[in-house]
């Protein structure tokens, strides 16, 4: 049975809009037992994943709020795969979602009131893909395949700059 599994993409909006590269300032992160090549954490994430099995990415600000109160927000804009056999049915979903808020800001804390929450709807866009090895792949064949994110990066209203690295999936035959 095929699993969902998923990548968090961390961006370093206040890098970029200072002229950062792509790869100088993201971040990815999965699932310990996926990732391989000692890079959790890196730009060049690398994970393994069985053949089926679909791959979810999120892409989030490292600080969603700049020092001089304008918001950054990012969103993944397009994705290009090396090898065209091995990561396919790419799409982009809204990823509408409920969260839970303070009901309003600036409620003072202490220890013997709890704090008044609201749950509301919310966005957390995903892009994904399933990973699928060409033909009928025998028991443990494996094949390595990177791929091409590009990434919106905004503050505001104003879109900073597109930037765009090089990540990898293996895919496994069980």
């Amino acid at each position: 049975m095929a699993s969902i599994n998923k990548v968090e993409i961390v961006i370093d909006c206040e890098a970029i809009e200072n002229g950062a590269q792509g790869y100088q300032a993201v971040q990815m992160f999965a699932d310990p037992s996926l990732v391989i090549d000692n890079s959790q954490g890196s730009y060049e994430l690398s994970i393994k994943v069985n053949n089926g099995d679909v791959i979810r990415w999120s892409a989030f600000p490292k600080v969603s709020v700049a020092e001089d109160g304008s918001h950054y927000s990012v969103l993944i804009d397009a994705e290009h795969e090396w090898n065209s056999t091995l990561i396919k049915g790419w799409s982009a979903y809204q990823g509408n979602t409920q969260v839970y808020v303070y009901q309003e800001d600036g409620i003072p804390m202490n220890d013997s009131v709890n704090v008044p929450f609201v749950r509301q709807t919310a966005y957390m866009p995903y892009v994904q893909a399933t990973a699928t090895l060409p033909g009928r792949p025998n028991p443990g064949t494996q094949q390595k395949a990177a791929y091409t994110f590009w990434v919106q990066v905004f503050k505001d209203d104003q879109l900073i700059k597109e930037i765009n690295w090089d990540p990898y999936v293996t895919a496994v035959q069980p």
